[in-house]
């Protein structure tokens, strides 16, 4: 039987959870943390890069952040992971579902167009199997509507359109780190966020509406009530995966074929992602 997918493990994990809990700070946005943001930044060149503990909490971030009010209406590829509907949902959007493209499953630019009223709100290309939708039509149609562009961008990592990251030419871009993505740190994600304005009010949403990332103002905000930053040792495997003389990353080296992988550091480890489940709002 050949395995959906491999959780990968190289032997060196250990000794980051080690780090971590040498630090006495296992709760995340520690120093594991802080280094992947950077990292993440500076290789994709998008303004910040916030750590998550899924995919589907960098999207549910991204949807809180496009201020959807119930009535506003979302287009979005009918095939795709639920977690791309149920992220704006949650908001009280309205789903409006367009088809897919034969050759890539992708989202078909051709009918984003037609699927556009007054009330559309946000268009979400998902980029199916790290593929690009072709983002050049969408985002016209999006600057000439005035529309935001989330990417959902889950298996996307270090793949790219014309050149550009994928999840960094729309508003907003939503990787994940599940275990049965390319890059694996058993779950976590990663929400990217392109212009200045975005970025006060998303430190405060992931941090349950307080002012505690420090690179928040001393003010309180909106909350969602739950955890949807990262912990620091939940997958410190991401770290020894992310090296260039990985094993795993030469058995699985045709799968990257199109990526620039030397690139990679052993800073992408800090990914450290997947970790506490979402819990109650704080009391």
């Amino acid at each position: 039987m050949i395995s959906f997918n491999m959780p990968p493990y190289v032997g060196t994990e250990f000794t980051y959870i080690q780090e971590a809990i040498d630090e006495l700070k296992i709760c995340g946005d520690g120093t594991f943390t802080h280094q992947c943001s950077t990292w993440l930044e500076e290789r994709f060149g998008t303004r910040r890069a916030l750590l998550t503990t899924s995919g589907t909490s960098a999207l549910e971030m991204a949807a809180a952040l496009c201020d959807i009010k119930p009535g506003d209406e979302v287009i979005l590829p009918s095939f795709t992971f639920s977690s791309t509907a149920t992220a704006f949902v949650g908001q009280g959007a309205r789903l409006k579902f367009i088809d897919v493209r034969p050759d890539t499953m992708n989202m078909d630019e051709r009918l984003v167009e037609a699927a556009i009223t007054p009330r559309t709100k946000v268009i979400v290309p998902v980029h199916y199997a790290g593929v690009a939708c072709e983002m050049d039509p969408i985002m016209d149609l999006a600057q000439a509507h005035g529309i935001r562009v989330v990417e959902d961008a889950a298996q996307g990592v270090m793949s790219t359109y014309r050149g550009r990251a994928l999840g960094t030419i729309g508003d907003f871009g939503c990787y994940s780190f599940h275990e049965t993505k390319n890059y694996s740190m058993g779950e976590g994600g990663a929400l990217l966020i392109r212009d200045e304005e975005h970025i006060e009010q998303a430190e405060i949403f992931r941090e349950k509406g307080t002012n505690r990332s420090p690179c928040s103002p001393p003010i309180c905000g909106h909350s969602s009530g739950r955890r949807i930053a990262s912990t620091k040792t939940a997958s410190p495997h991401g770290t020894a995966i992310a090296t260039p003389s990985s094993p795993w990353r030469s058995r699985n080296a045709s799968s990257f074929s199109t990526f620039p992988l030397t690139a990679y550091t052993t800073l992408i480890c800090s990914i450290s992602s997947a970790a506490t489940s979402r819990t109650a709002p704080p009391s």
